[in-house]
């Protein structure tokens, strides 16, 4: 398998079941940061178990683990449409309380199961982002076109804080035929519609988020529909154009990975046979947005000749 985890406790690759039942059995609540990026079939089943286990330990929400799962077998095994997934996804959490830890844990399952998660069904789940509350910025209610249900959940945010963040779950709107995987989270995404990338030395922007909000990209998190993908890289200086990111969808990863984990997951990549063209090392929302502007700059030069 290839995973990893992006927390302040643990922040590194995984690459078996057996690291990870360690590292779930003492601290659970990780599981949440846990991306998944490949499973092969011999660990899925393990995984899988695995997951519900922690899952059940972080939440005991029995009954709505049950119904999420079910109805995930029932998109696996082509019972379920993806329309109906997302109609009876919504019903589900309309009629149950639920935490912030079934949402992400949700999105693991999905993509251990099925290589995808609600991305890929044209869903964004967006929350309060924890950085700003902390800092006293409070941004809510979230105000997004798309919006199928909006809930508050309880949040414990280090060193034992908790409080309440509002979390909606919208039909994602794309503007543009841009596309970003996103293989930096699981498919929960920070509401951060602020110009201040950085509040008392805390990053608080999310480049997803604003390539969302200022662009209207797609969101994805499967590469299986791919073969190529622009990956920003320390050693690339080349400047994607706009023609290019209409054509081949952009990676996001951490800017926590270090230079040979990257490798690592090009080298995946290149492997499941998929071309990795390297550019250079900047947030996708200023790489998106560098290339919009000259895109629109040249056709603005056109028009007036």
């Amino acid at each position: 398998m290839l995973a990893y985890i992006d927390h302040a406790l643990y922040r590194g690759y995984v690459e078996s079941i057996e690291k990870l039942e360690e590292i779930f059995h003492k601290k659970p609540a990780l599981s949440i940061t846990l991306v998944i990026i490949d499973v092969n079939s011999e660990e899925r089943d393990k995984l899988r178990k695995l997951l519900l286990e922690t899952w059940s330990r972080l939440t005991g929400n029995k009954v709505l683990i049950e119904e999420l799962v079910s109805l995930t077998h029932g998109l696996e095994k082509n019972i379920v449409s993806i329309d109906k997934f997302r109609r009876d996804l919504i019903k589900i959490f309309s009629k149950h309380d639920f935490h912030f830890e079934d949402l992400s844990l949700l999105n693991i399952y999905m993509k251990t199961i099925l290589d995808m998660n609600v991305l890929d069904l044209d869903l964004v789940i967006i929350y309060e982002n924890p950085q700003l509350v902390i800092n006293g910025y409070r941004q809510k209610p979230i105000t997004m076109p798309g919006v199928l249900l909006r809930r508050e959940v309880l949040v414990e945010y280090g060193r034992g804080r908790k409080f309440n963040l509002e979390v909606v779950i919208l039909i994602q709107r794309a503007k543009r035929n841009l596309v970003v995987i996103d293989w930096s989270s699981n498919g929960l995404i920070p509401y951060t519609p602020t110009s201040q990338s950085l509040i008392d030395n805390f990053e608080v922007g999310d480049p997803v988020f604003t390539s969302y909000y200022n662009y209207g990209v797609k969101l994805r998190s499967s590469i299986r529909n791919y073969d190529k993908v622009i990956v920003p890289v320390s050693t690339s200086s080349y400047h994607p154009c706009s023609e290019l990111l209409r054509e081949v969808p952009i990676l996001n990863l951490p800017k926590t990975l270090k230079e040979r984990e990257i490798e690592c997951i090009m080298n995946y990549l290149r492997r499941r046979r998929v071309h990795v063209i390297e550019c250079i090392d900047a947030n996708i929302d200023i790489i998106i947005g560098k290339c919009l502007s000259e895109s629109e700059s040249n056709l603005l030069n056109f028009s007036r000749m």
